[in-house]
């Protein structure tokens, strides 16, 4: 397996300190998030594409995916109104992903863009169908980061008929839903998984899921997310979401030997 971690965890949002951080600590790859319209104008600026590759090639840690926060703002895939302008910011993200490598591209269902209804999964799904023949042109993995449940994942990926669409499995959004997270990542088919992301998260009856948790001290039962991925012979990016913690870097540096040391073990 190859591990990656997510910017928000090397608490920086400059890309130089970014992968200094990132080289420090060891890890193969940098998740790079756009959460907003003027983060999302990046998607489309040659200069900063530039830069990317320029750290990529000098620090030799590649860019595990791109995600596109931003669509969580508001109901973008939910509505009709709001779907071709939420495809076009997917598009500018497979075309970036072109240029670095092709990282997957990583839609996210939270925030205002959960899906929560069956008539939105349905919209959702035609609108990223209508994505599947430029992903597959461009040969970019547009990867799906949702609350669904397994047979609704399954559904989702099935009906877009493409292996450039994928799921992500989120180890603690999974586990704050109460799902049987080992039992869904065994569910799905090695090809339907475009790569994992490892959180904790304690759960207390009437509060919110709490993500500020080191790992292993939350919900998440990891022995059990490790042996499954073992079971179905994953080996892609394990990218960490985990606190960044400490200014010198200890906590990141913790978390990273967590997960190595796990997946040794499997």
């Amino acid at each position: 397996m190859r591990i990656g971690i997510n910017q928000k965890s090397l608490g920086t949002t400059d890309v130089n300190q970014l992968f200094a951080r990132a080289k420090k600590v060891q890890v193969q790859g940098i998740g790079l998030n756009y959460e907003d319209k003027k983060q999302a104008k990046k998607l489309a600026d040659t200069e900063h594409i530039d830069q990317l590759n320029s750290l990529v090639d000098a620090n030799s840690i590649a860019i595990t995916g791109l995600h596109l926060g931003v669509l969580c703002e508001s109901p973008s895939l939910l509505l009709g109104a709001n779907v071709p302008a939420s495809q076009e910011v997917i598009l500018q993200g497979m075309r970036m992903s072109q240029k670095l490598g092709k990282p997957d591209v990583i839609v996210p269902f939270f925030g205002q863009n959960r899906i929560e209804f069956p008539k939105e999964l349905e919209t959702v799904t035609r609108a990223i169908e209508e994505l599947v023949e430029s992903a597959e042109e461009m040969d970019v993995v547009i990867a799906i980061e949702s609350t669904l449940h397994l047979n609704q994942i399954q559904s989702l990926v099935a009906d877009c008929g493409s292996t450039h669409v994928k799921a992500v499995v989120d180890v603690g959004e999974w586990t704050a839903c109460k799902y049987d997270v080992g039992g869904m990542i065994r569910g799905l088919e090695l090809e339907e998984i475009s790569q994992v992301h490892v959180k904790d998260v304690r759960k207390e009856k009437g509060l919110p899921p709490d993500y500020n948790v080191r790992l292993g001290r939350g919900d998440v039962r990891f022995s059990e997310v490790a042996s499954a991925l073992s079971a179905i012979k994953y080996d892609g990016w394990v990218v960490l979401e985990t606190p960044p913690g400490d200014d010198d870097g200890e906590i990141v540096n913790w978390s990273v030997g967590f997960v190595k040391e796990l997946f040794e073990q499997k």
